[in-house]
């Protein structure tokens, strides 16, 4: 009975080594769960902010937007849909914080298609710490657009967006 318990024992410390040294060796060759995380968004960010200029003043977008402004959106959606935006700073005030929750870059598919996003931060300035639900923020930055979303996100009315579709 004594040798089962010791073995059991030498079983169960030799498991617990296992399990420790492996995570021991994960996580140092990444740094950090979190650290691999930014690892994976910073090679996504690098490879959307290519076609990004690096010498963008965020202090003087191209078209300023106030979140529910929707005589601006919708003349805004028409210009995006003949133009192209793609490459123009643009600032969006007031919006919710809600809405933008879902708006990053780590929130792509494969496609870097936006999941449920009307428009994602390729590159630009956003607070670090993120705000609560009901809290509004401005944005700033370089948006990759998608137009098909984007009024629904901005709660612009779908009669509004049909003409751009």
């Amino acid at each position: 009975m004594k040798k089962f318990m010791k073995l059991s024992a030498l079983v169960l410390a030799l498991t617990f080594a296992v399990f420790a040294f492996a995570s021991c060796k994960g996580n140092n060759s990444s740094g950090s769960t979190a650290a691999s995380s930014e690892a994976k968004s910073s090679e996504v960010q690098s490879s959307a902010t290519e076609a990004v200029k690096a010498d963008v003043d965020y202090s003087k977008p191209d078209l300023v937007i106030n979140d529910g402004d929707f005589a601006a959106m919708e003349a805004f959606l028409k210009d995006w849909g003949e133009n192209k935006w793609d490459d123009k700073v643009i600032k969006i005030t007031g919006i919710s914080a809600r809405r933008m929750s879902n708006c990053t870059i780590m929130e792509n598919d494969a496609n870097g298609n936006g999941r449920g996003c009307s428009y994602e931060i390729i590159d630009g300035k956003f607070p670090d710490d993120y705000p609560a639900d009901d809290a509004k923020v401005t944005v700033t930055g370089v948006l990759k657009l998608n137009k098909d979303t984007l009024a629904r996100v901005l709660e612009v009315p779908a009669d509004k967006v049909e003409a751009v579709k």
